[in-house]
């Protein structure tokens, strides 16, 4: 009796370390967010101040009249990276995470679908709202799904449904395209079903020959209780 005894117990105590790992990879992943946005803001203010520092010189070149040249060149040179500089920050930030998801999943996700480039109905029931990290996750999830519907399906329209509760949040993309759904057919999926399993969730297909398709991704959604 004590031996059966055991293995509940042995079970019960690595279900309990499965779960503080995986709340602890989500925590972990949210705060290297955090800090890899920082270490951008320093970076590119460390550039901004060289732009700052061109226009300062090209100010005192444009006290001399016979040096308005070097001034015009300093100007342009300044503008340029400026411009580069603006663009690599939008494109690493939106990499990390989108500034819309400050106002929670659902409107970000309502960015997502004005850009889609079929119809796509959001119904959304977002009754908790998910951690940092497993909403920045489900962003770039419905982002992938919205694109693999676009590249591959054939479909016209398309619905994003999103619940969440204090145990999981679900995503559930649906069309109404040819069907045949794969993971490992170039449709992106393998990489997702790979990324959702690292913070223990998962990544279901229905998606018969001839369609309709259902891509539902589960994840826990890294609530403190």
């Amino acid at each position: 009796g004590r031996r059966t005894g055991a293995g509940p117990r042995r079970r019960g105590r690595r279900v309990g370390e499965l779960v503080r790992a995986r709340a602890d990879v989500v925590d972990d992943s949210a705060a290297t967010l955090r800090r890899v946005e920082r270490d951008l803001h320093d970076g590119t203010q460390a550039r901004l101040i060289m732009v700052a520092m061109t226009l300062a010189r090209a100010e005192e070149q444009l006290a001399d009249p016979d040096k308005a040249e070097r001034a015009r060149q300093l100007v342009s040179d300044a503008l340029a990276n400026t411009k580069d500089t603006l663009t690599e920050l939008r494109d690493l930030v939106r990499g990390i995470r989108p500034p819309a998801l400050d106002l929670g999943l659902v409107p970000a996700v309502q960015t997502l679908v004005a850009r889609n480039p079929i119809p796509v109905e959001l119904v959304d029931d977002i009754a908790v709202r998910p951690s940092l990290g497993v909403e920045t996750l489900a962003y770039f999830c419905v982002a992938e799904l919205l694109a693999n519907v676009s590249r591959h399906s054939g479909a016209t329209q398309a619905t994003v449904r999103l619940h969440s509760d204090a145990d999981e949040l679900r995503i559930a993309v649906a069309d109404n395209g040819s069907g045949g759904v794969e993971p490992a057919n170039g449709s992106g999926l393998t990489g997702l079903a790979d990324r959702l399993r690292m913070v223990d969730g998962r990544l279901d297909i229905d998606g018969p020959p001839g369609g309709p398709t259902t891509v539902t991704a589960v994840v826990p959604s890294g609530v403190q209780r």
